[in-house]
């Protein structure tokens, strides 16, 4: 079992150097090819556990074309399942084999290094071309000298999105007392205005009955929104964990919109595109108990949104 092999590559070895396990993660685009790519190594000493990934993932677009947005989906969707089944059940996550559909682990391999990061990273250089080596970069894509800042662009994205203040303006004209339910600072509607700290929950609109947040899925490269969507369904979780074992439990929603494919801008392909996001984040928004709503207009959000509210009582007979 894999689980085994990191147990028993614990032990000390030279002064300085840890001896430890580590395992290639692959992608694996056709499963009757044997063609496939090193997207990140994990390694464990025994005590801890790192997960470097290769961040020139851009070279897929190079392979695939316009088919390597759903690659790009696949192997993010992959690498969060990885951590997450680790931070669970540590390295006996890895004995599953299969991760998603397309990303699998390897052979575990003994290492030394000075450090389980270094041995990851050494791993990872030595057998990803998807990896360029500079700067190295960790699970969430940040860079080392710098972990806050992927996060801070994050927020950004974030904070730039306009979709919660046309939402509260819509359902202002039909709802006003609607608008209080919104965060503080999207009621000032100026996205300048909206601030996230690093680690806080945030949330766009909370009720007795709903919990949500909202984002933007651009009809070019929908697959680029995927991070911020990731982001603010983390946020909802937090909060939906307050109120585990609540009876007045609330419905907790990530809401996103995307043009419709009658939109003169929207093609066909796009279209097909941006309904593989939404597939793949509803499966990640049940798994964490949550759903995921998706509407392509500002309109049929708030139209959600009061529905939920206020629920449409069923005719007598």
């Amino acid at each position: 079992m894999i689980s085994d092999a990191f147990v028993r590559g614990a032990f000390p070895s030279r002064d300085g150097m840890i001896r430890g396990t580590w395992v290639p993660i692959f992608f694996q685009p056709n499963p009757d090819s044997l063609e496939r790519f090193v997207i990140g190594v994990t390694a464990w000493d025994g005590q801890k556990h790192f997960l470097a990934v290769a961040n020139v993932q851009r070279r897929l677009r190079c392979l695939f074309g316009k088919e390597a947005e759903i690659a790009e989906l696949a192997i993010r969707v992959g690498l969060d399942s990885l951590r997450e089944q680790i931070s669970r059940r540590g390295p006996e996550a890895l004995d599953n084999g299969n991760l998603v559909s397309g990303v699998r682990y390897g052979s575990p391999e003994k290492g030394e290094a000075v450090s389980v990061e270094e041995l990851a990273w050494r791993a990872l250089e030595g057998t990803a071309v998807l990896h360029d080596g500079r700067p190295r970069m960790t699970h969430v894509g940040a860079v080392m000298s710098d972990e806050d800042h992927e996060e801070r662009l994050l927020r950004k994205r974030i904070v730039n999105d306009r979709l919660p203040i046309l939402v509260m303006k819509e359902l202002s004209r039909e709802k006003p007392a609607f608008e209080n339910s919104f965060n503080t600072n999207i009621r000032r509607s100026d996205s300048r205005a909206i601030r996230i700290r690093p680690q806080e929950v945030y949330i766009a609109y909370s009720s007795n009955r709903l919990v949500a947040n909202f984002a933007t899925l651009p009809s070019s490269q929908p697959a680029r929104a995927v991070d911020v969507v990731k982001r603010l369904m983390w946020d909802l979780e937090q909060d939906a964990k307050r109120e585990t074992g609540r009876l007045d439990s609330r419905s907790h929603e990530m809401i996103v919109f995307h043009r419709s494919l009658a939109d003169p801008e929207m093609t066909e392909a796009q279209y097909q595109r941006v309904q593989t996001v939404v597939e793949e984040l509803t499966d990640q928004a049940h798994s964490g108990g949550l759903e995921l709503v998706s509407r392509d207009s500002v309109p049929a959000i708030a139209q959600h949104i009061i529905d939920t509210e206020i629920p449409r009582r069923l005719p007598l007979h």
